[in-house]
């Protein structure tokens, strides 16, 4: 048995082996067999593939994976046995209750460990992989703030990875001074360092077509090396530098009065929904191209496969919508009444439902795209859709809600992890088996929401070279 690779209850199979052997009593040691049983159960259906003669241990297809409806009472059972966390606090109010405390300091040791209890179960798992991304270009849209910024500011200081950043604001020099003022956190000037020479920021306005191919231009002709001056000097810099190793579709807006954007459309779907596809079809070209395989013809053609990875941030509200016929939730109503009925909140979590079927699409089309949900994060889209709960700001951070680097782990995870799945939901840097709605496994609803996305976003045009050599701003 491999050292190490069977878990259970937060103990390898040889602690496990060594209890059994130690057991007193013969009914002791049959409870702990079959608890090593069921570990070993569980493995090798999750344990990646070792070849056929290792007992055909694999991942879980991308077809199961995209399929899988949302299952709440396992979720929630996944979630409570692998944070520790919440079984300690269990543990402590049901202590507290027999025991119960009269002297105001043992209320006070209560609160107090309550809330240091609780606050470890809500900040989750973070990423623990050293990949060295040297030389690996990352795209980010909205990496001026959030989970996005601390996402651009992990992979720029500690894996090394040269990040292509959009914000919204036009004024780049002071987006780039917040962001290297915020790197301060992560190891001082040695951070800052590292961000202002591996972080580039571009503005990006999803909602404009013309936004969305001018920051693709200047992705594939400032960092893929395509701007030089002849041809063959552009060829051999594209083979050294490589492709987009990593597409984060992060950006996301919320706007609570409705507002229709230059497409007559609602503008949160076109931002969080429509104009990621756009740009994501402009790039898939760039993505990075997956090693060649040996083949038996040396005169044989063979077209490269993309290895980039494509990621969706989307949200947990997905769960919430239950109307299948998304094809007719996505248009934009017509009439002076809508302003009436709008609901900002469902147009929000329509447009993140929508992240998940576009990455389970990528998926279908051979694509390495995943989908993360990051949690209850406490970021500007947080603030942008309770501005009444701003006084409670540090009380929610505090108790019920991440903070932006502890909200950015999966996506930092995904970026550098060697064994996603591709149309797998992640959260708590882990594949989610069972986090998706049924909406999001219909794949009805899927096509319809592709087919109304892309006749809104038109026809994606080559990116032309722009006329002379072309120098990085």
């Amino acid at each position: 048995m491999r050292k190490g690779g069977l878990r259970f209850a937060g103990f390898d199979a040889q602690t496990v082996i060594g209890s059994a052997k130690r057991a007193s009593t013969a009914h002791t040691q049959s409870m702990i067999i079959l608890a090593l049983r069921r570990c070993a159960a569980q493995s090798a259906r999750t344990q990646p593939a070792t070849g056929p003669a290792a007992g055909g241990r694999k991942t879980p297809s991308m077809a199961s994976v995209v399929g899988r409806p949302f299952n709440a009472s396992r979720h929630r059972w996944d979630n409570m046995r692998e944070n520790r966390a919440f079984a300690t606090l269990i543990c402590f109010l049901v202590g507290c209750w027999c025991v119960r405390p009269r002297p105001w300091w043992q209320w006070a040791a209560i609160v107090t460990a309550f809330v240091l209890l609780q606050r470890r179960m809500v900040r989750g798992t973070f990423c623990r992989s050293a990949r060295d991304l040297s030389g690996k270009l990352v795209v980010i849209t909205g990496a001026s703030s959030g989970i996005g910024a601390h996402t651009a500011i992990t992979l720029a200081t500690r894996h090394n990875a040269t990040v292509v950043g959009s914000c919204r604001s036009q004024d780049v020099d002071e987006e780039k001074r917040k962001l290297v003022k915020l790197a301060s956190g992560y190891g001082g000037e040695k951070a800052q360092a590292a961000v202002e020479r591996l972080v580039t920021l571009y503005p990006l306005e999803l909602t404009s077509w013309a936004s969305i191919d001018d920051f693709c231009r200047k992705v594939r002709y400032y960092h893929l090396g395509t701007a030089t001056e002849t041809p063959e000097a552009s060829q051999q810099d594209a083979t050294r530098r490589g492709g987009i190793f990593a597409l984060v579709n992060n950006a996301g807006a919320i706007q609570h009065t409705f507002k229709q954007t230059d497409q007559q459309e609602e503008y949160m779907t076109v931002a969080n929904f429509v104009g990621p596809v756009r740009l994501t079809e402009t790039l898939l070209p760039c993505l990075e191209p997956a090693a060649a395989e040996a083949v038996d013809d040396p005169a044989a053609v063979v077209a490269p496969t993309p290895s980039g990875r494509i990621i969706n941030v989307t949200s947990g509200s997905h769960l919430t919508l239950t109307n299948p016929n998304v094809g007719a939730l996505l248009p934009c109503p017509s009439g002076t009444a809508v302003t009436q009925v709008f609901n900002f909140m469902n147009r929000y979590v329509l447009s993140k439902l929508c992240n998940i079927y576009h990455a389970d699409y990528l998926a279908e089309k051979g694509y390495l795209a995943v989908s993360v949900n990051p949690g209850g994060v406490a970021s500007g889209i947080f603030r942008s859709a309770m501005p009444n709960l701003s006084g409670w700001y540090p009380l929610l951070t505090c108790l019920v809600l991440k903070t932006s680097h502890e909200g950015a782990q999966t996506l930092v995870h995904c970026v550098t992890a060697d064994d996603l799945v591709p149309g797998g939901l992640y959260t708590e840097c882990k594949l989610r088996l069972h986090a998706k709605s049924p909406v999001a496994c219909n794949s009805t609803s899927r096509q319809s929401a592709m087919v109304w996305a892309f006749e809104k976003m038109g026809h994606v045009k080559p990116l032309s070279l722009p006329e002379g050599p072309v120098k990085p701003k």
